[in-house]
């Protein structure tokens, strides 16, 4: 049985597309503002965030752009990309400080919490947790 999550179109596209700028640096190296525009939008439409700046039920390419120009300065392309995941969260973390803070459930003991994201990465910590990502198997 395959399992997907459900993503959303921007006009005929599936999600955005770094080529659909103007900016030739956003072309170029954008992948990192990009991603971060689709989460935005994939947490609002999916998870009752409020991240997206535009009409989320009505997504079009020139609003996608402008949201990639705005996320741009959080998530600036560089010559050496976004290589850490550091310096993506401490880029896509000022955008959420900007709007609001980006919560995410977390459950222990047979409870759930809603939490800081930004309060539960920052342990105080030189040495830091990280995310697994599980992928199951079909059939």
């Amino acid at each position: 049985m395959k399992k997907e999550l459900p993503y959303f179109k921007i006009e005929e596209a599936r999600g955005g597309n770094q080529e659909w700028f103007p900016d030739q640096m956003m072309r170029l190296g954008g992948c990192a503002a990009v991603t971060a525009c689709d989460s935005c939008i994939f947490f609002d439409l999916y998870k009752g965030t409020h991240l997206y700046p535009f009409d989320r039920k009505n997504i079009t390419k020139a609003d996608y752009i402008r949201f990639g120009m705005e996320m741009k300065p959080y998530l600036r392309p560089r010559w050496s990309g976004i290589d850490t995941l550091d310096i993506y969260m401490e880029g896509f973390g000022k955008y959420e400080k900007r709007q609001e803070k980006f919560m995410v459930k977390i459950i222990t003991y047979g409870k759930y919490f809603w939490v800081d994201f930004q309060e539960l990465w920052n342990t105080g910590h030189k040495r830091k947790g990280g995310l697994i990502l599980y992928h199951g198997k079909e059939g």
